[in-house]
């Protein structure tokens, strides 16, 4: 297979330019991403697993934040990283 030079190569983005890729490569930033200042707040509920006694909040080293379900360690049936928003769940208790 033959490879296109970067003047001709489709990057999957409308107006997106070889020009821009070597600038983003010069910054480290992602092409397909805005700036963090840009991208708005995410705000969600995670429904039922906000104040139920077996979740715990985990940490990642590039700041992202996981809800752990401490039931599915006794109980298989319960997702470790369940999908949120949980709306409905057998295992719920209160704290």
């Amino acid at each position: 297979m033959a490879q296109r030079s970067a003047a001709t190569m489709d990057w999957g983005c409308p107006g997106f330019t070889e020009a821009n890729a070597i600038r983003s490569q010069m910054t480290g930033a992602h092409p397909r991403m805005p700036p963090e200042s840009d991208r708005p707040p995410i705000h969600f509920t995670p429904g039922l697993c906000e104040n139920c006694h077996y979740a715990r909040q985990i940490g990642s080293d590039r700041g992202s934040v996981f809800l752990m379900c401490e039931r599915s360690f006794e109980d298989s049936q319960f997702a470790k990283y369940p999908r949120l928003p949980v709306l409905v769940c057998i295992g719920y208790r209160p704290n």
